[in-house]
Formats: C-alpha cells, sequence, structure tokens
C-alpha cells in the first residue's frame, strides 16, 4: 500500500514505511529465487556465491550472514524459507551455516511440524506450484507458525546484554499463495485493475520471453478472469503476511523497539499478469526486478521518508553490518546504504 496500490491491505507494511524510511528505486540482485536469496544472505552477487541459479547450494567458502553476526557475538537465528541448500524448494531440514538448528524451520521442517494431511491440504505438490484453495487455518499456514517462533525469540533474548540477528523468512505469497479463506474476502475482485501491458504481444522482444507468453497462456489459460483470481489470491496472500509482521513488529515494539532495527524487503517480484506472463525469471521489468525496501533504524532513519537512491538487495548486508559496527573478514559485492538511511 505504502507504494501506491490503492487496494493492496497492508496497514502494518504502511506502518513501517510511515516510522522509517521507505526507498522507491530498490532492485533485486536476479528476479530468481535461490540467487537472490544468495546475494541477500552473503552479501555476494550469484556468481561469487556459487548459487547461480535454482537448486544450487552456496559455495562451502563464502560466508553466510549468520556466521559473521555470530561470529561477532551476536545470538543469531532464521526462520522460514531458505533455498539456498540445493535440497529443493522446501530444503532439508537442515540448519545452514551459522543458524542454530533449534530454529531452523524451513519447508521441510515445517512440513514434518504439520504432518503430511495438512501440508498437503494447504500447499499439495511443490512440483506444481499452482493456487491452492486457500483453506488453511492460521494455526497450521507456514506464516503463522514462523511469527510464533520469531515473537518467542525475541521475547527470550530482548532482556539480554546479548545482540541479536533475526531472519523471518516467510515463503507467502510466492505459489501457491497459501493463506486461510477469511483473507479473501479483504480484496473484491472488481476492484482489481488488470495490468495494462497484459495482451502485448512482445513484439521486437526476446524470442525467450515471447515462447514464455505463449507457454503461461496454454498452461494457465489466462484471461481477464483468471489473472483476477490469481491476483486476489496473491494480494489476500500479501493481506496475511502483512498480519504476521504486525505481530511481528507489535513484539518489537513492546520488547525492544529502542535499539532494534527493522529491514523489510523480498528475494523477486511476480509478473501477475504484466506483459502477458507469470512468476519470474530471466526478464529485467520492473514487475519482477523492482522490490519494496522499507528500514526503520533507532537512531538512524527518521519517520516516513522516501528515497529514491538507487539500491539492490545486494547491499542488505553490507548495510546490517554497518548498522551492528561489525566489519566482515571476508569480500562482499554490496555497499552499505547507511548514509542514505541517515540522510535520504
Amino acid at each position: 500500500g505504502c507504494y501506491g496500490n490503492t487496494y493492496h491491505e497492508t496497514p502494518n507494511l504502511d506502518r513501517l514505511a510511515g516510522e522509517g524510511i521507505a526507498f522507491d528505486r530498490a532492485y533485486t540482485t536476479y528476479p530468481v529465487c535461490t540467487p537472490a536469496r544468495a546475494a541477500i544472505f552473503t552479501g555476494r552477487t550469484p556468481l561469487q556465491s556459487g548459487a547461480y541459479t535454482n537448486e544450487l547450494p552456496l559455495y562451502e567458502t563464502v560466508p553466510t550472514l549468520g556466521e559473521i553476526f555470530g561470529q561477532a557475538g551476536y545470538r543469531v537465528g532464521y526462520i522460514g524459507k531458505w533455498h539456498l541448500d540445493g535440497a529443493g524448494y522446501l530444503g532439508g531440514g537442515k540448519a545452514a551455516r551459522g543458524f542454530p538448528d533449534a530454529l531452523w524451520y524451513d519447508g521441510e521442517a515445517y512440513r514434518a511440524d504439520v504432518g503430511e494431511a495438512a501440508f498437503a491440504r494447504g500447499y499439495g505438490s511443490y512440483t506444481s506450484l499452482e493456487l491452492r484453495e486457500a483453506d488453511l487455518p492460521d494455526a497450521l499456514c507456514w506464516a503463522t507458525r514462523n511469527t510464533d517462533r520469531a515473537v518467542a525469540f525475541i521475547e527470550q533474548h530482548a532482556e539480554s546484554d546479548e545482540p541479536f540477528l533475526l531472519v523471518v523468512s516467510h515463503d507467502e505469497p510466492h505459489p501457491p499463495a497459501v493463506c486461510p479463506a477469511r483473507l479473501l474476502d479483504r480484496v473484491k475482485l472488481v476492484d482489481i485493475e488488470l495490468p495494462a501491458t497484459m495482451r502485448d504481444p512482445l513484439e521486437g522482444k526476446p524470442l525467450m520471453q515471447r515462447r514464455w507468453q505463449a507457454a503461461d497462456r496454454e498452461k494457465y489459460d489466462i484471461t481477464p478472469a483468471s489473472m483476477r483470481d490469481g491476483i486476489h489470491r496473491y494480494l489476500a496472500c500479501n493481506a496475511f503476511v502483512d498480519e504476521q509482521i504486525g505481530r511481528l513488529l507489535d513484539c518489537i515494539d513492546r520488547e525492544c523497539r529502542d535499539n532494534t532495527a527493522v529491514i523489510y524487503s523480498v528475494d523477486h517480484g511476480d509478473f501477475c499478469g504484466d506483459f502477458g506472463l507469470t512468476g519470474k525469471g530471466p526478464a529485467m521489468y520492473d514487475a519482477i526486478t523492482r522490490v519494496p525496501l522499507l528500514v526503520r533504524a533507532p537512531g538512524v532513519t527518521r519517520p516516513g521518508i522516501r528515497t529514491t537512491a538507487l539500491t539492490s538487495t545486494l547491499d542488505l548486508m553490507p548495510t546490517m553490518l554497518e548498522l551492528a559496527g561489525i566489519t566482515a573478514n571476508t569480500p562482499l559485492d554490496g555497499v552499505s546504504q547507511c548514509s542514505t538511511l541517515a540522510n535520504p
């Protein structure tokens, strides 16, 4: 909502933007899951980290965010989607280097936790990643369980003299865009504006993109009605994740607001019918490359600021390290944005 979407129900992210700084020109390093996430959690380009396409693991010689912060004396935790171990979309259920097993909650851990019946009810098969009926109750959704664990972690560590780093990595709204059915009423189908480029024939565009568009139209029967339904579920799922982010913000505000920086971003976008395409992949359109970036850092950012400074998700790790006063003893390809945070 804070980026101008009038039918996007995100009051908590809007609140975070109003209490900190919003970047209008933040871009993903690579609009595909694994390489994008590799850049975020190593500060290296996908080619340098080893995870340059989906299902490839990080090089063993490239330290993770958890390792660097842990070595600096931080209590670290990672909850949610990882997709950087080469073990498939759900992960292998084993904590990544630098993060403790006790808090690890990737897709495989979530699946084991809720049981096969509940998992199949909401998520089905991750081989197809098709949108599913949003019929899981709140308590069984992955984002809810991520947030439950995150709140418990913050409450446990907020009063400690030991600083902490916590990553909460929600899978949603990635297809199958699972959320409780009650969220479908939050956005009305009739209000959804379809992308103006949905019927663009992509003349003069790369052959790969034209083939991609043709395949999507054949597979998904892309019509105004089908795209409205898909976008409806996507927005409902975003509203659900926003609720979970609100729970986290409430906990931080209650326990440790004055000394805790909050950073929100995503690994990449989704076409949602823009140029007649779905998902994401090898293309450079704003729909999949431009991402939200919101930062609230006590003593650094000021409320309600927007900036047009150009940045990338590759810059997140260097920025976090500078905010924490940590010097990384490893090469980093991004640059810190702390000067922009303080003087946009």
